[in-house]
């Protein structure tokens, strides 16, 4: 499944289209962000991990830019606008 949406985040990123992807947990972001790490796609990690809280809201209001790739655990970002 994962293996699924990595393959089709390196087709979509070859449009400019910005992917924001959704995850119930921390750990499957971070697995997810791996599988993207090997197909050497760029991507940003926005969960609840304490190295992230001080990026938040700028990793959310950069989610919308052109060939960006945003994983995000669910509640992550909340009260930020996506440019």
């Amino acid at each position: 499944k994962w293996d699924a949406v990595a393959k089709e985040c390196k087709d979509i990123s070859f449009t400019g289209q910005p992917i924001l992807i959704g995850t119930t947990t921390v750990e499957k972001s971070d697995m997810l962000g791996e599988l993207l790490k090997e197909y050497q796609l760029p991507y940003q990690i926005l969960n609840a991990k304490p190295e992230n809280v001080k990026r938040e809201a700028e990793i959310v209001a950069q989610a919308g830019k052109r060939n960006s790739i945003t994983i995000a655990t669910n509640m992550a970002g909340r009260g930020t606008d996506i440019i």
